[in-house]
């Protein structure tokens, strides 16, 4: 019996909009590693205040296991950055961008 070629692997799983907003922040500012946004607030049509902390530890039970536990989340790492529009869909470009494709000017 042969294995399918996707068998053993699991399919990517999209992110969502907080995650690019947070790599955005991680982008626009020099972040410390394991920080994350946890308070996103609209500015009127300009972007959004992505609000966040370094988390060390994951929930470990009940039904938010394995997520972010912002409640032992660091206070003295907490960071205000401005993610505007534009960064943002610059940033949705670069996560939706296929991984296979050689950059233009390469040779396949």
């Amino acid at each position: 019996m042969t294995a399918s070629p996707t068998e053993g692997r699991e399919r990517p799983v999209p992110d969502s909009w907080l995650d690019t907003y947070t790599r955005a922040a991680h982008r626009a500012a020099k972040l410390p590693k394991g920080w994350i946004g946890y308070l996103f607030e609209a500015v009127k049509g300009q972007g959004v205040m992505v609000t966040g902390r370094v988390v060390t530890q994951a929930i470990s039970r009940g039904p938010n296991k394995g997520e972010p536990n912002f409640r032992t989340a660091d206070p003295a790492t907490e960071r205000k950055v401005f993610v505007s529009n534009k960064a943002a869909e610059a940033q949705r470009r670069r996560d939706t961008r296929p991984v296979s494709v050689p950059p233009s000017g390469g040779k396949a």
